[in-house]
C-alpha cells in the first residue's frame, strides 16, 4: 500500500504508484477538504492517515460491486450502471433489508465507492486508524485529493434510513469535488 502524506494539508502520496494522484498541491489545513484527518503539529503540518489499496484488494472491491450490480438488476429487471440511478436502485434495496449482514454491508459499500471510483477518477483507500474504514480518494477541480466516506455513509444510511440518502451523498459530494474554491 502506498502511503500518504499530507503536505500543507494537502494530501502528496511520496510513494505513490498511480501517475494521477501523485499531486503536491498545497493548501491551508484548516480550509482544506480534509479536516478530518488533519491533526496539527508545531510545525504546521498534518499526519497521515491513509493508505492506497493494493490493486488486488481493489480488483476484489471492484467484484463485489459488480455482484452488487448484478443482484440490483435482478431487482430492476434492467440495465444497471455505476452512477446517480444505480444509487436509488441501491437506496431502494437497503430501505427494504432491515438489519442487514455485514457481507451484504460490504456489498453496498464497494457498489458506492465504484460509482465514485469510476465517475470522479477515485482509487481505493483504507483509513489507517482505529476505524479502518474504506474510502475512495477523487482528486478535485483543486488539484487535491478528497476522501470520500463511503463506508460510514452507508452506515448512516442503514442507521437513518433514507435522510441519508446515497444518492443525494453522491450529488453533493460531487459538487465538492468540482469546486474551484474552498466554500467553507
Amino acid at each position: 500500500m502506498s502511503k500518504l502524506h499530507f503536505v500543507g494539508g494537502a494530501v502528496h502520496p511520496y510513494a505513490c504508484s498511480w501517475s494521477d494522484l501523485c499531486y503536491t498541491t498545497y493548501t491551508n489545513c484548516t480550509r482544506s477538504v480534509f479536516p478530518e484527518f488533519c491533526h496539527r503539529k508545531r510545525d504546521n503540518m498534518a499526519t497521515p492517515s491513509l493508505e492506497l489499496l493494493p490493486s488486488d484488494r481493489a480488483r476484489q472491491l471492484v467484484e463485489l460491486a459488480e455482484q452488487a450490480r448484478r443482484q440490483m438488476e435482478k431487482f430492476a429487471e434492467g440495465p444497471v450502471r455505476y452512477d446517480s440511478t444505480g444509487l436509488q436502485l441501491l437506496d431502494e434495496w437497503i430501505e427494504r433489508t432491515p438489519s442487514p449482514p455485514r457481507p451484504l454491508q460490504v456489498l453496498w459499500v464497494a457498489f458506492l465507492g465504484e460509482v465514485f471510483r469510476r465517475r470522479h477518477n477515485g482509487a481505493w483507500a483504507i483509513r489507517q486508524d482505529d476505524s479502518q474504514q474504506l474510502i475512495v480518494l477523487c482528486p478535485t477541480e483543486r488539484g487535491v485529493l478528497h476522501p470520500v466516506e463511503v463506508t460510514a455513509q452507508v452506515g448512516r444510511r442503514i442507521a437513518s434510513g433514507i435522510a441519508e440518502s446515497l444518492a443525494l451523498f453522491y450529488v453533493r459530494e460531487s459538487i465538492l469535488l468540482r469546486e474551484h474554491e474552498d466554500i467553507a
